[in-house]
């Protein structure tokens, strides 16, 4: 496991990373889960790991990685302007070609 964690904190070219990508306007309104999908079925070269979102003061950011089922926020929350999408690359991820 060790190995795995130092790999993702390695920023050498063509290493995995995991990154943040403003969720781009024509996909707010969607859920994750459908996000996700649509990168599975695209093959895009990136894998939605989860996303982040605004929690409100007393909260602050909450990061959802690997969301769940029937939890708030999860894997049905549709996402919003301001959220942002968890991504593990190896390039600079186009989230674009998920329109």
């Amino acid at each position: 496991m060790s190995k795995l964690f130092a790999h993702l904190l390695t920023s050498k070219p063509g290493t995995g990373q995991l990154v943040t990508r403003p969720v781009p306007s024509d996909l707010c309104g969607l859920s994750y889960r459908e996000i996700a999908r649509r990168a599975i079925r695209r093959g895009v070269p990136f894998v939605v790991c989860g996303f982040v979102r605004e929690g409100g003061h007393a909260k602050g950011r909450v990061i959802v990685v690997n969301p769940r089922v029937n939890t708030d926020p999860g894997k049905d929350s549709i996402l919003v302007s301001g959220d942002e999408l968890i991504l593990l690359c190896c390039c600079n991820p186009d989230v674009a070609s998920l329109r």
